[in-house]
Formats: structure tokens, C-alpha cells, sequence
């Protein structure tokens, strides 16, 4: 099963809202194994029933400043935190920035969290409202080692903010022409 249909079924909105679920069907078949997992923002926690049923033994880290999430999964960890206020530990295959989307707030992410991704990992920024800005900023502030990669979807569904910027724990000339 495709993750957009899971995604769709437990009623997230990176498939209603917007249209990263297609994005994520593209991207996720290609992680095996021992799969690690962390979203910031997780909101109702829609999105982490999808992480886990897609990859059902992954660790699967969600963290939010706020918990209204409508379920808990003891097979989940859930942090009530800022972002800034915790310090991952291990490595992680995908880390998903949904949270405030405010520049201070990745700014932080894009200075700190590279270094918590796998060899081949992915960090996903969402919704990113001004593209141009944040895609600065992450040349700016994401090491040599990392590859960066625009996914423009914002004609997709008419979106000002369906735009993700995706950093991969690569070397850039392994990457292809699909990175910037």
C-alpha cells in the first residue's frame, strides 16, 4: 500500500491540504530496514498512525509544544517540547519539520538537526511560505556534506506554501541533477 492512501485513510493533511503525500510515495519505498523516524509539529498526530502502520518496527519520534494529539500509541514516543528544548539521540532515516514554520524556528532546524540524519537520511521541510528565504538560509547554514533538493508543488493544488526544501545526508555530485 502507498503511503498517500495511508496518509489519506487516518485523515492527514499532507494529503487533503496538500499534496506531499505524492512526493512521499516517491521517496519511501526506498527505505529498508532499521528505519528511524522524527516529525516536529505533529498536531492530532494523524500523520505519526501513518508513519507507523507504513513502517510498523521504525522508531517513531513526535514532537510537538503542545499534545492534542486524538491518540497515543505506546509504541510511539511523543515529546512535548520545543523543538529547541530537545536534543535528539541516535540517527534518524527522515525527520519532518511541520512545526511552526516561523524563520527563527528553522533557522534552528536547519543549523541543528543535519547532523541527526543516517548516511543517506532526509530532512523535509514543509510548508515552506517563502521558498526563496528558507532556501537561502539552508545553503547558509547545512554543511558541505548534505545535498539540498526544492520540491515545487504549489501548482499542484494552488498553494502560496507547497514548496518543501529536502536535505539528504549525501555528497552532492552523488545526488543527480534533481538537487540545487
Amino acid at each position: 500500500m502507498k503511503i498517500s492512501e495511508i496518509l489519506t485513510r487516518r485523515g492527514s493533511d499532507k494529503c487533503s491540504k496538500h499534496s506531499y503525500a505524492t512526493f512521499y510515495d516517491l521517496l519511501f519505498p526506498s527505505l529498508q530496514g532499521d528505519i528511524a523516524i522524527m516529525e516536529i509539529g505533529v498536531e492530532y498526530g494523524f500523520s505519526l498512525q501513518a508513519w507507523r502502520e507504513y513502517f510498523p518496527d521504525a522508531r517513531i519520534v513526535g514532537i510537538d509544544i503542545k499534545d492534542v494529539r486524538l491518540f497515543k500509541d505506546p509504541t510511539i514516543e511523543f515529546v512535548e517540547t520545543d523543538i529547541k528544548d530537545y536534543t535528539p539521540t541516535g540517527l534518524f532515516d527522515i525527520i519532518i519539520d511541520d512545526g511552526s514554520h516561523l524563520e527563527r524556528e528553522l533557522e534552528y532546524t536547519l543549523k541543528n538537526l543535519p547532523k541527526f540524519l543516517k548516511p543517506g537520511g532526509y530532512l523535509i521541510l514543509e510548508d515552506m511560505q517563502n521558498p526563496n528565504l528558507y532556501l537561502k538560509m539552508a545553503h547558509a547554514y547545512v554543511p558541505d556534506e548534505f545535498a539540498i533538493l526544492t520540491v515545487d508543488m504549489r501548482g499542484a493544488v494552488g498553494r502560496y506554501d507547497e514548496f518543501l526544501i529536502v536535505i539528504n545526508r549525501t555528497k552532492k555530485e552523488d545526488c543527480g541533477s534533481l538537487y540545487t
